[in-house]
């Protein structure tokens, strides 16, 4: 059984082989796409294809972000979460450690 390489920092990054075996660099958004390795040699050849999906962790941006909120009983309310990431996170509510459950925007109205 072949032992996996051990892995190495590269500019913050980490990343396993040795290139042109692997493929390393940190990868962005836009590095997201169909890749293909393609081995040769006398014997023949040999290929693999394969997608990468580049994702980014969410986070609530805090700039629009207000913790304490109040209102005057009987009025309503708006509490959004402004959370970002790639795919697109899913939010949930909860209250008193209580999970809600919404029938359309997560978004607290």
């Amino acid at each position: 059984m072949q032992q996996q390489p051990p892995y190495k920092r590269v500019a913050g990054c980490r990343v396993a082989g040795s290139v042109p075996q692997a493929l390393s660099r940190c990868l962005q958004v836009e590095d997201a796409g169909r890749f293909s390795c393609t081995a040769r040699n006398d014997a023949g050849t040999d290929q693999r294809r394969f997608t990468l999906s580049v994702h980014i962790p969410p986070t609530i941006n805090e700039s629009t972000y207000i913790e304490q909120k109040a209102v005057v009983e009987g009025q309503s309310i708006s509490l959004e979460c402004p959370a970002e990431g790639l795919p697109e996170p899913n939010l949930r509510w909860e209250r008193e450690g209580q999970t809600l459950t919404f029938l359309t925007n997560p978004n607290l109205r």
